[in-house]
């Protein structure tokens, strides 16, 4: 077991973004990056999303949308299973209409 002055000279004063990315792939941290680009980018569409989109479940990958569904959030994941897109860097959201509640409701797919 490490003793408290090799844990703080392993530590100290390193980047804890580094210490991140040494954690995940760079493939891993690349996609994280594109998930909150993607989060980011669906909020700033959202009301546009309500003119083309209302009362639907949209699905957003690499700042486009991929699919949308009145029905369910299950039948938007079978859609983007079927294009075979990877479900946990999909961004998934419901849209109200115009004037209905506005929860945010931001999901991983998988």
């Amino acid at each position: 077991m490490p003793t408290d002055s090799v844990r703080n000279e392993s530590s100290a004063g390193e980047d804890p973004s580094r210490i991140w990315t040494s954690l995940a792939s760079r493939e891993e941290v690349l996609s994280m990056e594109q998930f909150r680009v993607d989060c980011e980018w669906t909020n700033s569409h959202y009301r546009e999303f309500q003119e083309q989109y209302p009362r639907r479940w949209v699905a957003v990958y690499q700042g486009q949308i991929v699919a949308t569904s009145k029905r369910d959030q299950a039948s938007l994941i079978r859609i983007l299973r079927r294009q075979g897109l990877p479900l946990e860097h999909v961004v998934i959201r419901y849209v109200h209409a115009k004037g209905e509640g506005r929860t945010q409701i931001l999901l991983r797919a998988a």
